[in-house]
């Protein structure tokens, strides 16, 4: 798994704490308490976010966070840590794209087509990472390094070379990769705006069809000059 120790946080004291009788230390507990720090950090951000109100939410003692973790930054780095796990799982599937035989262009609707099937499965982790971005320190590090930087790699070969076909218009390919991730997540997380603005229910399927297809409408297939597409 990618080091996310990489940007450590504070060093902080442990407070003591003990589980309830009834509770005892088990793998499942962390797991409910890290699921429910990414939804809670990503909501109120760090310092908004309650110790208490992700262990209620996990249906644990508060005690539990400390006996897990020890402290609230160590939680945070920890919930990282299970989504770059998570996101891991689906790096071979990226990479297969980028250097896929398909066609640039091809290869392009694929990749975007992938971040958007991604960004739809996994909001919570637009708005955990979305959260840190005006916070310089540790934690944006950890999430620059950690979570950014290596889907990132992976797809900055294939941004460079539409750069160097004059598809795409961008200095560097990371002001197209951030342009690109930015539009997927903030129009996916706008339905109630996008609804207000229309006049009418736009769900997010409709939302998540009208992205793809104008996304990937920037980018048509177009033959070069031995006939193939580009």
């Amino acid at each position: 798994m990618t080091d996310v120790l990489a940007s450590s946080p504070p060093r902080t004291t442990r407070r003591p704490g003990r589980p309830a009788a009834s509770q005892t230390p088990c793998a499942d507990g962390r797991s409910r308490l890290l699921e429910v720090a990414v939804t809670i950090f990503g909501q109120h951000g760090f310092d908004g976010a309650s110790l208490r109100t992700i262990a209620e939410g996990a249906g644990l003692d508060p005690a539990m966070v400390s006996h897990h973790f020890g402290s609230k930054a160590r939680l945070w780095q920890a919930a990282l840590g299970a989504i770059v796990e998570r996101q891991e799982e689906h790096a071979p599937t990226l990479r297969a794209i980028i250097g896929g035989a398909e066609p640039l262009v091809a290869r392009m609707h694929a990749a975007i087509d992938f971040f958007i099937g991604l960004a739809a499965q996994r909001r919570e982790v637009f708005l955990f990472f979305s959260r840190e971005l005006h916070s310089p320190g540790w934690r944006l590090d950890a999430l620059n390094t950690s979570l950014a930087e290596p889907f990132y790699r992976i797809c900055e070969p294939l941004w460079q070379e539409a750069i160097d076909a004059g598809i795409v218009q961008s200095q560097h390919p990371a002001v197209f990769h951030t342009l690109v991730l930015g539009a997927i997540c903030i129009t996916l997380d706008s339905s109630p705006t996008i609804t207000h603005l229309a006049g009418q229910e736009i769900d997010r399927p409709a939302i998540t069809r009208a992205l793809r297809a104008i996304l990937q409408g920037h980018f048509p297939a177009a033959p070069d000059a031995d006939g193939s597409a580009i």
